[in-house]
C-alpha cells in the first residue's frame, strides 16, 4: 500500500487470501505456511535494507530467519542469502551484500534465537538428530525423492499456475512484463526471488506442490503492481 497505492495493497491481499495454494497450505498439518510467512518477512526486510541501508530492517531480517530456521531448518537461511546475493550481483554491489551477510549483531540475534533448540536437540538425541533432521529431511529430500514424491524438472512450471488459481490469467500477463521489470530494481528483486525458488526446487529430488509457495509471495505483489496492465473484467 505504501509503495504502490491502496488499490495494490487490497489486490495483493485478495490474491494472497484466495489463491488455491495458500488456501490449502493454511489448512494443512505442516509448518510450511508459518515458514512461508517468515520467509516473506525476511525477504521484504532484506529488500528494505538493501534499498535504504538502514540497520533496523537488517536486524529484523535476521530475527525472521532465526525463527524460520526453528520452524523448518536451513532453507529459511538459504533463500534470503542466495536471493539477496543474486540481486546484489545484478546491480554490481557486492559490498552491500557482504556488509549485510556478515553483520555481527545480526548473527548474534540469529544465534541467540535459534541455537538453544538445536543445541538441546543434539544433547538429547546426539547423532540421530543430525542424521534425521539435517541429513534425511534436508539433504536427503534435495538429493532424491522421498516417500514417492518425485517429478520432472518442469514440475513446478506446471504447478505454479495451479497454485495461483483463480488468478492464473493475471499471472501469465504479468510474466509478459518481465523484460520491462528487469530495469526496475524493486521488480527485479521480486522476479529473482521467484526465479531462484523455482529453479532451486526444480533441481530437488523431492517435489511437493507447497515448496513452490516459497516463491509465490513475490508473484502476488507483481500481479498487484501490474494491475493497470492486466486488469480484466475479474477485477475491474
Amino acid at each position: 500500500w505504501r509503495r504502490w497505492g491502496r488499490e495494490a495493497g487490497w489486490l495483493t491481499t485478495l490474491v494472497t487470501a484466495s489463491a488455491v495454494g495458500v488456501f490449502a497450505i493454511g489448512r494443512a498439518a505442516t509448518a510450511d505456511a508459518l515458514l512461508n510467512l517468515l520467509l516473506t518477512l525476511s525477504m521484504l526486510d532484506a529488500w528494505r535494507h538493501l534499498e535504504s541501508q538502514e540497520r533496523a530492517p537488517l536486524r529484523r531480517m535476521y530475527l525472521w530467519i532465526a525463527l524460520g530456521v526453528l520452524t523448518k531448518g536451513p532453507i529459511a537461511l538459504a533463500i534470503p542469502v542466495i536471493v539477496s546475493l543474486l540481486y546484489c550481483i545484478s546491480r554490481r554491489d557486492m559490498g552491500a551484500w557482504l556488509r549485510a551477510a556478515f553483520d555481527p549483531l545480526g548473527w548474534l540475534i540469529l544465534i541467540i534465537v535459534a541455537a538453544p533448540w538445536y543445541v538441546t536437540a543434539y544433547a538429547i538425541h546426539g547423532q540421530a538428530f543430525i542424521d534425521g533432521f539435517i541429513i534425511k529431511h534436508n539433504v536427503g529430500r534435495f538429493s532424491g525423492p522421498m516417500e514417492g514424491h518425485g517429478g520432472s524438472f518442469f514440475y513446478y512450471l506446471l504447478i505454479v499456475p495451479v497454485l495461483l488459481l483463480p488468478w492464473t490469467s493475471l499471472l501469465l500477463r504479468s510474466v509478459g512484463e518481465i523484460r520491462q521489470d528487469i530495469g526496475d530494481s524493486q521488480k527485479r528483486y521480486l522476479w529473482i526471488w521467484f526465479g531462484f525458488v523455482l529453479v532451486f526446487f526444480s533441481f530437488s529430488g523431492t517435489k511437493l506442490p507447497h515448496y513452490a509457495l516459497y516463491g509465490c509471495s513475490p508473484l502476488f505483489l507483481l500481479i498487484a503492481i501490474h494491475r493497470e496492465r492486466v486488469k480484466s473484467g475479474v477485477i475491474a
